[in-house]
């Protein structure tokens, strides 16, 4: 259904639209519904396990929208891993190499390229990046914290809910390399500043507390 209502959303816009508004293709407010409809495909192909056919969906978005104002490349980045696509993974983060700094995805999945382009010593010093970046992600990439049923609209970098957001497709690429998710669960904790300690024994780490 989805994909017939994506093929008849391209026949609606025409062939000279997509000649002529890549790459810049969510600026045009009637491309919109089409673009929506096919990340829809994409998320459907990707919840029924197949990685190609979602791969190619995402990808093919960033081409129509190099912008990419629907944020699929936080989708692809993982099913690439999840594939062991490594060039084209590196190529992604290469693309969007500023949200490497702050996205979660792209942070954590950084951790998990390294490790599985055989540089361990790179892996660690990006998980050191990554548990900076968001510290919350890591328990539910280890399964000692389960997701909940609903998931929150909306985020911040570097918060729970951020984490909360993209656990699940970060868990996809994470769960796909067993040796990677082995790994990870045998690195220590990361430490506890003596300035972290205090503002939890003072009660400043706690939300409900604010």
């Amino acid at each position: 259904m989805l994909r017939d209502i994506v093929a008849a959303g391209a026949r609606r816009l025409g062939r000279k639209a997509f000649k002529e508004l890549v790459p810049q293709f969510w600026g045009f407010i009637e491309t919109r519904p089409y673009m929506r409809a096919r990340e829809a495909l994409a998320g459907a192909l990707l919840e029924a396990g197949r990685l190609d056919e979602a791969a190619a969906e995402y990808a093919e978005m960033l081409t129509l929208n190099e912008n990419d104002n629907q944020g699929v490349r936080y989708e692809l980045l993982p099913v690439l891993l999840a594939q062991s696509r490594l060039d084209e993974a590196r190529a992604l983060m290469e693309r969007y190499q500023d949200d490497c700094g702050w996205s979660v995805v792209f942070a954590w999945g950084r951790v998990l390229e390294r490790f599985l382009s055989g540089d361990e010593a790179a892996a660690t010093r990006a998980l050191a990046v990554a548990r900076k970046q968001n510290r919350h992600m890591e328990a539910y990439l280890k399964g000692s914290r389960k997701l909940p049923a609903n998931l929150p609209g909306s985020y911040t970098p570097g918060s729970r809910e951020e984490a909360l957001c993209y656990a699940d497709v970060l868990m996809t690429a994470w769960k796909a390399q067993p040796e990677a998710l082995a790994w990870l669960s045998r690195q220590a904790p990361r430490s506890v500043k003596s300035g972290d300690r205090k503002k939890r024994a003072d009660g400043l780490d706690n939300p409900g507390q604010h």
